[in-house]
């Protein structure tokens, strides 16, 4: 979903959670400097920003601070509307996959053209059938993104969907990845390096979720996410030791809840080793999606 022109030689990735402003400044292959701001909850709904001109303010302020002279920004596309499915097509001479994707995403994943964004990405062919990974994200999220960085004077130079992010911070080419925020979580099964399996759930920011909920919550929708997956790939399940990754800020201020979701799960959990050079008390967990962003342009 590449919306703009090539990497400049810094980049600077900027991503809104509930309650937070997440920037990070990056050359090549390393971080050269991050900020993590706290916003006012009240400026968030559904995981996306309900008032770009007070989030413009904060975000611009940050980013003086870090950067005053940056103009460009990379961005993930916010909230928990994105979509992703496996869909199977059969091989045939003089398919074009811009007339026949749309139309079976329509039929098969109720997607409106009207109010989302569609991108798709070919997968190995079988002898049979041809497989397209189908990418939805609606035109609410992505325009609540768009505006907040315009009224900060800011361009958005590319946006990407997060389960791409995440998949290519983990640094592995085969995991299941559980990622948390404050208001929701998002749960990806990535195989040969692509996220090929995606579940999301948006519970709210009230009251708090923690504890035994957050981790039933989390590994409901890791749960899915790999049911998912088994039920589109009948022919090639999910290995029982394909590691598992749980993220997300959250699990930054709780550690053990990774361990927890993996117990449930049967998984052995791991540590996230990104592929870049990090300063010294680099939040991993909390910046792990501007990490894979970072990753994208480096």
């Amino acid at each position: 979903m590449d919306m703009g022109i090539g990497a400049p030689k810094e980049t600077v990735t900027v991503t809104l959670e509930h309650g937070h402003i997440k920037l990070m400044l990056s050359k090549k292959q390393e971080v050269l400097d991050y900020r993590m701001v706290d916003a006012n909850p009240r400026l968030f709904r559904e995981g996306m920003v309900s008032d770009p001109r007070r989030m413009a303010n904060f975000l611009r302020s940050a980013l003086d601070e870090m950067h005053p002279n940056v103009r460009g920004v990379f961005g993930v596309v916010p909230g928990y509307q994105t979509r992703m499915q496996n869909l199977v097509l059969p091989r045939a001479k003089g398919i074009d996959p811009k007339l026949v994707v749309p139309r079976e995403a329509q039929r098969t994943m109720g997607v409106s053209m009207d109010t989302s964004f569609l991108a798709w990405h070919r997968l190995p062919d079988t002898m049979e059938n041809s497989q397209w990974l189908v990418l939805t994200a609606t035109k609410r999220a992505v325009a609540t993104l768009n505006v907040t960085l315009t009224t900060a004077d800011l361009k958005l130079m590319a946006i990407e969907l997060r389960p791409f992010a995440l998949s290519r911070a983990i640094n592995r080419a085969d995991a299941v990845v559980a990622w948390a925020a404050t208001d929701g979580c998002e749960a990806i099964v990535v195989r040969d390096w692509l996220p090929m399996s995606h579940q999301a759930a948006y519970w709210g920011a009230e009251p708090p979720v923690e504890g035994d909920v957050l981790v039933n919550r989390i590994t409901e929708v890791t749960e899915r996410a790999v049911v998912t997956y088994d039920q589109q790939n009948p022919n090639t399940p999910l290995p029982e030791d394909t590691p598992l990754i749980v993220t997300g800020t959250p699990v930054s201020r709780d550690p053990n809840v990774a361990q927890r979701v993996a117990v449930t799960l049967g998984r052995q959990v791991e540590e996230i080793e990104p592929p870049m050079l990090l300063p010294e008390g680099f939040p991993v967990h909390d910046m792990i999606v501007n990490l894979g962003l970072a990753l994208w342009t480096a």
